[in-house]
Order: C-alpha cells, then structure tokens, then sequence
C-alpha cells in the first residue's frame, strides 16, 4: 500500500474554508484511513484536482490583476493622446482663423 502524501494533506487543509472545511476533511479522512487501494487512489485524486483547480484559478486572477493594471497605463496613455490631439485641433484651428 503506497504511503498517505502528507505534503497533499498539508495543501489541502490550506483551502479549508467554512464552506467546505466539512467535505474536505472527510475527504482527507477517506484517503488517509481507506485501506482499499482503488479508494483511496479516487480520494487522492479528487484531493490532488481541489488543488490543482485551486491553483488555476489564483494563476487566471494573478493574470487578471496583470491585465487589470497594462488596461489601467493604457487608458491613461489614450487620455494623453486625446488631450494632445484636442490640443493640436486648437491650434490648428487658431492658425487657419487668422488667415
């Protein structure tokens, strides 16, 4: 029987949230206490997807964040633009009522 991954444990338990402390710590019971090689590679499994899915999402809200912020600088390059370019309209437009 292979031995509990106490490092998966460990990672698990790091997501526990009021929500899902109770189904998360049955889970890791199963897998911890199941003698059954089949069951306890389902639990496992089920434990090693929460984790994986769980970093998928902090790495799409880290990427998120990153586009949040390169959205931000352009929006205030664009307003720079836009007050340069209203600013050349006046100017010309100064220039060809003088004439």
């Amino acid at each position: 029987m292979r031995r509990v991954d106490h490092t998966l444990i460990y990672q698990a338990c790091r997501l526990a949230t009021g929500a899902n402390a109770h189904s998360l710590y049955t889970c890791i019971n199963y897998y911890e206490t199941t003698k059954n090689p089949k069951t306890r590679a389902r639990y496992e499994g089920m434990l090693r997807e929460l984790i994986a899915s769980h970093n998928r999402i902090v790495a799409r809200r880290e990427e998120l964040e990153c586009m949040r912020s390169k959205l931000a600088t352009l929006n205030e390059r664009s307003n720079l633009l836009d007050e340069k370019i209203s600013l050349m309209h006046s100017i010309i437009k100064a220039r060809s009522g003088r004439r």
